[in-house]
């Protein structure tokens, strides 16, 4: 069981409500880094969620954000999992809003609640649409 990612994703779920964010972002790594040793796509896909938005929320490094979303998007799609991909569009939006590149973050806002609307998840994005 100490090998299951999830757990240690279970423990940064924990940490960020303290909130302990250098605790919570070594959870993430060490989940992502078992989910890519076991093949697990969709644990990998989540732990990436959780860790690019401690990264852009609490750590502030958005470069690095982006780069763990968008593979965390990559995978998601890759499963078809569209209500996902709608979800991690409106993060990485978040992080293109705090860079100040308004312009692309309402682009991906759109995007996202579009992929709301086409699986008819009315709050999929964490808006009513």
């Amino acid at each position: 069981m100490r090998d299951d990612p999830r757990l240690d994703l279970a423990e940064a779920n924990s940490a960020l409500r303290l909130p302990d964010f250098p605790r919570a972002l070594a959870a993430t790594e060490r989940a992502v880094q078992k989910a890519r040793a076991q093949s697990t796509p969709l644990v990998l896909a989540h732990a990436l969620k959780i860790q690019g938005d401690v990264l852009n929320d609490s750590v502030s490094d958005t470069n690095r954000a982006l780069a763990v979303m968008e593979e965390a998007r990559s995978l998601y799609e890759a499963a078809g999992d569209r209500g996902a991909v709608a979800s991690i569009l409106n993060n990485i939006a978040l992080v293109h809003y705090r860079r100040g590149n308004l312009a692309e973050a309402h682009r991906l806002y759109q995007e996202s609640i579009a992929g709301c609307r086409a699986i008819g998840h009315v709050s999929c994005a964490g808006y009513s649409v």
